[in-house]
């Protein structure tokens, strides 16, 4: 048996099937300088062996065919290239099949995956999902391909220079209309789900049938955004992808600027290699995105929040002087009661704030409580104005800016209280996160955590996400200016908090009994919860039970009473003391 022929929608390739051929140009690439080689079976790469000591199947769209490079130059090949010195296999007894096509969709992948790996099995499977935009168009019983390239010239020159004859360009015009209407119909959520859908099928049939597979998806960070896991559909759907499956990355993500090749549009040789071994990497379980261990996630999350914040800050008043009175007026113990009691304690002389923003936690709490005050940010934006407010409320000499990832803050000594109030959700990997930040505090001493709650936030994000998508932005402010009373009388920052809360780039929401789990080990104790308004309690079971009741309250608040209900926990930990300790 052999992988069945090419069968997709190039003439060229359909009418050559039985020879092997070269050409020199293909999809954007009509450079001339790339040699795109052809087997009998019209694919591009070595022709098929049976019986190979190593045998992979590559499918995807045109980052995974190489368009604008060498066959050997894209990242499948070199990962093959790679995959083999690893298992000692001389290169001339593996067999990589590639079969991937410029333009295709996510179900035209799908199904090639099942129909060839149903007639042969490979030893490895690499997948390069598409561009979540793109579907397919039939005409003359054949599959099309339909995407973003249908607002662009090359359409038009498509129709220029379709025949007549037959109806040709006749049927062409109809796929390019329908295509267009499938994109404005589908841009959001509804190119998502039909994208997970051929993904899952992917990885569930892979897995059946006990086929090693690593994928990378060309859209990556759509999967991660916060509207697709509050989603009722998308959430359990989004928990069911293998980690194990799909890559933390994507193309994009290892791209430097000005990577791209010949073509001016497909990313060039160095970008491959990067990815090839990423990939590489990943497939061996050195690159990870479960809690605690994931690398390619973080540095991620790291670069598209730090984008976003440096635009904007978080909680960003519009002048100095405001910032100044909401630092004077202490809303630290309406907010967060619980903290405020902890904070008028004898036993708070060192705190660490993580995440700080423009300061106003930090510069509170130093000018209201009499303590020093660490505070660490990535962004010099909002440290500047956090150090220009401290210079003015008199704090100067009791607080200290840091500039600096969260994860690579270290302490020569732990402090009494460390304090991470909306922050550690947006990290790309929140248990890490927590147990780092957690690792800075005394034993004896006490963690004060804020995250988004699962529960309570899926409504809010539903409603708002939902008007920003179907009428754009601005409509989505004006609802949401509608529910925070708070922050209307600066527009600056009710636009920051907008910002923040709608259309933040990435987050993730979790439970009390998830950050619960991250601290095992009973190092940490529960010490008071928002989740039953900082009450005491006798059982923290108790307190799982009633975080569960936070997706009606949530819709009560919004819906019912047009109110602000974001979905937000917060969490006090003690550190206990261990035998032997000294305080430090």
């Amino acid at each position: 048996m052999e992988p069945l022929p090419y069968s997709g929608h190039r003439e060229v390739r359909r009418n050559r099937i039985g020879e092997s051929y070269v050409e020199r140009t293909l999809d954007t690439d009509v450079s001339g300088t790339r040699t795109y080689a052809y087997n009998r079976l019209g694919y591009r790469g070595p022709e098929y062996r049976a019986n190979a000591a190593l045998t992979v199947f590559t499918f995807g769209e045109s980052d995974a065919i190489g368009t604008g490079l060498e066959f050997e130059e894209s990242w499948p090949a070199r990962v093959v290239a790679r995959e083999a010195e690893a298992r000692g296999i001389d290169p001339s007894d593996v067999c990589h099949m590639n079969f991937a096509e410029p333009g295709a969709s996510n179900a035209y992948i799908a199904r090639s995956v099942l129909s060839q790996c149903g007639v042969v099995r490979p030893d490895l499977v690499l997948v390069n999902f598409a561009s979540f935009d793109r579907t397919e168009g039939i005409a003359g019983g054949r599959a099309y391909p339909i995407g973003d390239w249908l607002d662009g010239p090359g359409a038009d020159a498509a129709l220029r220079e379709a025949p007549e004859e037959g109806g040709l360009r006749a049927r062409l015009r109809e796929q390019l209309d329908r295509g267009r209407h499938y994109r404005a119909f589908a841009t959001g959520r509804g190119e998502i789900y039909a994208s997970l859908r051929d993904m899952l099928l992917v990885q569930f049939y892979l897995r059946s049938e006990g086929i090693p597979a690593v994928a990378v998806c060309r859209e990556r960070e759509k999967l991660d955004f916060a509207g697709a896991r509050a989603d009722a559909v998308l959430g359990p759907l989004l928990g069911q992808v293998d980690e194990s499956f799909l890559a933390p990355f994507d193309i994009t993500w290892v791209a430097e600027s000005g990577a791209h090749g010949v073509d001016d549009q497909h990313y060039d040789a160095r970008t491959h290699d990067a990815l090839a071994e990423r990939v590489f990497q990943f497939l061996h379980g050195r690159i990870d995105d479960r809690p605690g261990s994931t690398i390619g996630a973080r540095a991620h999350a790291r670069r598209l929040v730090k984008a976003f914040y440096d635009e904007m800050p978080f909680n960003f008043h519009g002048a100095v002087e405001n910032s100044v009175e909401a630092v004077e007026g202490n809303a630290v113990a309406a907010t967060y009661p619980d903290l405020d009691a902890h904070l008028r304690s004898s036993s708070v002389r060192r705190v660490l704030e993580l995440g700080c923003g423009a300061g106003w936690l930090a510069n509170t709490i130093a000018r209201h409580y009499g303590t020093t005050v660490d505070a660490v940010d990535f962004c010099g934006k909002a440290l500047d104005r956090a150090r220009e407010v401290s210079r003015v409320v008199g704090t100067l000499d009791r607080t200290r800016f840091v500039e600096a990832d969260l994860f690579e803050f270290e302490c020569d000594k732990p402090y009494d209280l460390v304090v991470s109030l909306g922050v550690l959700h947006h990290t790309g990997d929140p248990a890490g996160a927590v147990r780092h930040a957690a690792s800075l505090v005394r034993p004896g001493g006490h963690f004060y955590l804020g995250l988004y709650h699962a529960p309570g936030r899926r409504v809010f994000l539903g409603i708002l996400q939902e008007i920003a998508r179907k009428e754009g932005e601005e409509a989505a402010f004006r609802r949401y200016r509608q529910l925070d009373r708070v922050h209307r009388g600066d527009e600056t920052l009710l636009r920051s908090w907008f910002r923040d809360q709608v259309l933040h780039p990435h987050e993730t929401q979790h439970t009390l009994r998830e950050t619960l789990a991250w601290l095992e080990g009973g190092e940490y104790e529960l010490v008071s919860t928002s989740i039953n308004r900082f009450r005491p309690f006798d059982r923290v079971e108790d307190l799982f039970a009633e975080e569960l009741t936070y997706e009606r309250k949530a819709w009560n608040a919004i819906v019912r009473e047009n109110r602000y209900f974001p979905g937000f926990f917060t969490a006090l930990f003690e550190r206990r003391e261990l035998d032997g300790a000294d305080g430090m």
